[in-house]
């Protein structure tokens, strides 16, 4: 069986660290590669955001960049999480 990655949509991304999650746990990806992995997949506002992003910040873990994708891309109920 094969999972490919989502591809990021602009819009709500709920439904993208869902679908990204599951691929973590199917090819049990390292902690240390989701962020490289998940960022190679997004696209338009979100890829300039992370560009940006990790230029001023150290390096992510998916926790935490999952937590930022959410508050800036996220509905207004993320805006607090992890704050």
């Amino acid at each position: 069986m094969r999972m490919d990655f989502p591809r990021w949509e602009d819009g709500d991304p709920t439904n993208w660290t869902s679908r990204a999650e599951k691929f973590f746990h199917f090819h049990r990806t390292l902690e240390e590669s989701k962020v490289e992995v998940a960022s190679n997949q997004l696209d338009g506002d979100a890829i300039r955001w992370y560009d940006l992003y990790e230029t001023y910040h150290r390096v992510l873990l998916w926790g935490h960049f999952k937590s930022e994708l959410l508050i800036r891309f996220g509905p207004l109920e993320y805006e607090n999480v992890n704050r």
